[in-house]
């Protein structure tokens, strides 16, 4: 919901709705300011209702080139990453198998206009559902587009609007006793650009109507006859920046400047640490200042700090005053350095630094500057680009960013750097990635070349590390042997180095290993070892690892009591801050529905597992998958197809908080019949062939009745019609007609 009024387009609105209704490609152009991004939301907002597939809100704003644009979409529109495949190819592909017709309105789309046409035009070729709303300075020039300029206000509603937000910034503000010429004057200046008119309304606080025009008769002298309208309205939006600096004291005219470094917004933290109180500047007087001046919006989060954010109009002119300052470099500098040190400390596996460690949360929320700190370092002559590559890896993996992790770091391992220890660690977050998309012969000899670094370094750590990735890819592979010796080089070096998190991980990659050789016994003991080392240290994420290894090796050996007590222990580990991924304690919890005979709850938990894997980007070691597949091939023959696709996808449409609750529910009795004896007993009926009628009249009930029943047994058991429902009575005779009472119908 908008929380302030549209002026002036109503009309274009209504007419624009339709164009949007008849063509699959709408193209809003115009200048800066003239309100593309609010008429594209507000036409959105209006067709809600026609796209039940959503209307999605893309702005391009903050991505810094063009290869991020199908990710900058994905994200939008909670599509995540495929192991190995582009987000473009996974967006597609979603899409094209949807049968709800989807809106997308891609903002800010001029500088990167060639990427965002690529992906338009294969969307709209492949996905007959999607329809696309575009805004920027230029047309995509793609087939079929439909050019929409976007004009600016007349005279009245330009006068509206100044009034109304003169309004909203002052409570003293009338139009007693003010010229309305003047205020006329002031729109006429402003080109009639909504932005610029904004901007003058926001100077009401301190200054008249009729000075606003005196200063803006200075700042935008009448320009030349013969100029192209589009080229004045542009320029008129920058003065109009300009005029509003000019109103500033010049510690904030150079903070305005510094702060476009910033994409997809900031906290006063940043802020602080970017601009810095070392250059005399009082960051937070000169941000209430802006925000004051609608030059920054200042945005509350619920539980959060204060954001704030340049509108991208405001803070291309920004960026451009930064070049001519010449203070550019040094202010990107210290932004990316800033973002360096954010990255740094999110340690999901607890190795990385003693500092306070970051949330994820925290950093999804920076991602805009993080990859706008990585696109500048990728310019500089430095070892900075690699530094935050590998600061960021752990985001790679556990953000599901891992396709673009791995695409990136064969070029920032070309990096030159005389930090030997910099590229040790970057080599393994580059075999950590290409384990986890299931590239172990690459994540192999990654690691063999990190372990021959960390020799010619004299790491003992560095090897210890290594050793443990690679008995982690032997293990993924199958080959025990190899895995083990690698764990016990691992543990020896790791302890000389007194790292004792690092112990644990080999031990918890021997009890793995240990799994897949059928030594249930060995593993379960390396594990609890793994467990009891972890606790005594303390570290959240070894121990949820330990943990899930061992209701792994409980489903293997059968006992179910202790495959749900380690499960209840893994998730509380996890909300300690345990690095677990979600679809991993799924598969568990899934394990866990099938042998306690929840057949439908564990392919619903598969479901949402399996879309989890896709969406981080992941693929489980194949030794790990193995053991399950067998037996979950079997509860999709007894169940059907169609019924067990269905619950599959079920799954994937259940909130975090209800997997958990199903995940961990005590088995009701008998999952595979979730009916009343009631509805058992119609199902039984239906199989003898009666119809709804017959059964009406042998039970003395109403017609309405049985109907109601059988559409509750349809649901409950996902089914589409009585034919099905016959299928699935002949599939459980006896059971199902013994329970009803009757004998079991010829097959």
């Amino acid at each position: 919901m908008r929380l302030t009024r549209l002026f002036g387009r109503e009309a274009e609105v209504a007419e624009l709705s339709g164009v949007v209704d008849q063509t699959r490609l709408v193209t809003l152009v115009g200048a800066a300011g003239c309100g593309k991004t609010r008429l594209a939301i507000e036409v959105g907002e209006g067709l809600a209702d026609r796209f039940p597939g959503g209307v999605w809100f893309v702005d391009l704003a903050p991505i810094a080139d063009g290869a991020s644009v199908a990710t900058a979409l994905g994200r939008a529109l909670s599509v995540r990453e495929e192991p190995g495949q582009a987000m473009e190819d996974t967006l597609v592909a979603e899409l094209a198998s949807s049968a709800d017709p989807v809106l997308i309105l891609l903002d800010n789309c001029e500088h990167v206009i060639d990427a965002v046409g690529a992906v338009v035009e294969r969307l709209l070729v492949t996905c007959p559902v999607v329809r696309v709303v575009a805004t920027s300075r230029v047309a995509l020039g793609l087939p079929g587009e439909q050019v929409w300029d976007v004009v600016p206000l007349p005279v009245e509603p330009a006068v509206e609007l100044f009034v109304d937000r003169a309004r909203l910034v002052s409570s003293r503000f009338r139009m007693d006793g003010v010229d309305l010429a003047t205020v006329e004057e002031i729109c006429h200046r402003l080109g009639g650009l909504p932005l610029a008119i904004e901007l003058a309304a926001a100077s009401t606080r301190s200054l008249s109507v009729a000075e606003i025009v005196d200063r803006l008769a200075r700042a935008l002298p009448l320009l030349a006859g013969g100029r192209r309208a589009a080229s004045l309205r542009h320029e008129t939006m920058a003065a109009a920046v300009d005029w509003s600096l000019r109103l500033l004291p010049p510690a904030e005219q150079r903070l305005f400047e510094r702060l476009s470094v910033f994409a997809g917004g900031f906290d006063l933290a940043a802020a602080e640490a970017v601009i810095g109180e070392d250059d005399g500047e009082d960051v937070l007087s000169g941000l209430t200042t802006l925000v004051g001046y609608s030059l920054v919006v200042a945005e509350a989060v619920p539980g959060a700090v204060m954001r704030y954010r340049l509108l991208e109009p405001v803070r291309q002119c920004a960026a451009g005053g930064l070049v001519t300052s010449g203070d550019g470099e040094r202010v990107r500098r210290r932004h990316a350095e800033h973002y360096l040190d954010l990255a740094s400390r999110f340690d999901p596996l607890g190795t990385r630094t003693a500092r306070p460690r970051v949330p994820l949360q925290r950093i999804e929320e920076e991602e805009g500057n993080l990859l706008a700190a990585q696109h500048w370092a990728s310019t500089q002559p430095s070892d900075l680009a690699l530094r935050l590559w590998e600061a960021l890896a752990p985001f790679w993996e556990f953000g599901g960013r891992l396709n673009y992790g791995r695409a990136s770091f064969e070029e920032v391992l070309a990096i030159d750097t005389p930090d030997g220890g910099l590229r040790l660690r970057a080599l393994g977050w580059a075999g950590r990635l290409a384990w986890r998309q299931g590239d172990y012969e690459r994540a192999r000899v990654l690691n063999e070349e990190r372990l021959d670094l960390a020799r010619r370094l004299g790491d003992t750590r560095g090897r210890a590390a290594t050793h443990c990735s690679l008995g982690l890819v032997a293990f993924s592979r199958g080959d025990a042997d190899s895995a083990e010796r690698h764990c016990q080089q691992s543990i020896s070096l790791a302890r000389e180095a007194g790292d004792e998190a690092l112990a644990v991980w080999g031990l918890i990659n021997w009890g793995w290993a240990r799994f897949v050789t059928g030594d249930l016994s060995g593993g379960k003991q390396k594990l609890c070892d793994a467990l009891s080392a972890s606790r005594a240290i303390g570290n959240a994420s070894t121990t949820a690892q330990a943990l899930l290894g061992l209701q792994f090796g409980a489903f293997l050996s059968g006992d179910v009591a202790a495959q749900r007590a380690h499960l209840t222990s893994t998730l509380a580990a996890m909300r300690e801050g345990g690095a677990v991924e979600q679809s991993d304690w799924l598969g568990g919890c899934s394990t866990l529905a099938l042998v306690e005979g929840r057949s439908r709850t564990a392919l619903r938990l598969l479901g949402a597992a399996e879309a989890l894997s896709r969406q981080h980007g992941t693929q489980h070691p194949e030794a790990a998958a193995a053991a399950t597949t067998n037996r979950f091939e079997r509860i999709r023959r007894e169940l059907g197809t169609s019924v067990a696709d269905r619950l599959v996808a079920e799954g994937t449409q259940m909130s975090w908080d209800d997997l958990v609750a199903v995940g961990l529910a005590e088995p009701p009795g008998d999952d595979d019949h979730p009916l009343t004896p009631r509805e058992l007993e119609i199902v039984g009926l239906v199989a003898e062939g009666l119809t709804n009628p017959d059964i009406a009249r042998k039970l003395s009930i109403s017609r309405r009745t049985v109907e109601s029943h059988v559409d509750h047994v349809r649901q409950k058991l996902g089914l589409r019609n009585r034919q099905e429902i016959l299928i699935w009575a002949l599939r459980e005779s006896p059971q199902s007609a013994r329970k009803a009472g009757g004998s079991p119908p010829s097959p």
